[in-house]
């Protein structure tokens, strides 16, 4: 089953799951529910405005790089 790709309903729904893969909502999140439920808004807000709709086309073999490049930035060494 390793091979087996995972589909979605539609691009958001993809969007949303690369989202919280680089964001670390997924399991083991460690984020209390204030934090979770700020990034769950700060998803619906990039999504309705189109700046996170590029996110249904990052691979998923993508998702570390883009990972480290954001708290490469939060910390102030990235971009």
């Amino acid at each position: 089953m390793a091979g087996l790709p995972f589909l979605f309903r539609d691009a958001k729904a993809r969007a949303w799951y690369v989202y919280q893969s680089i964001v670390g909502l997924t399991w083991p999140c460690t984020y209390d529910q204030l934090r979770r439920d700020g990034l769950r808004r700060g998803f619906e807000d990039g999504w309705a405005d189109g700046s996170l709709s590029f996110l249904s086309d990052v691979p998923l073999k993508d998702v570390d790089l883009y990972r480290e490049l954001i708290s490469s930035d939060a910390s102030g060494d990235g971009l």
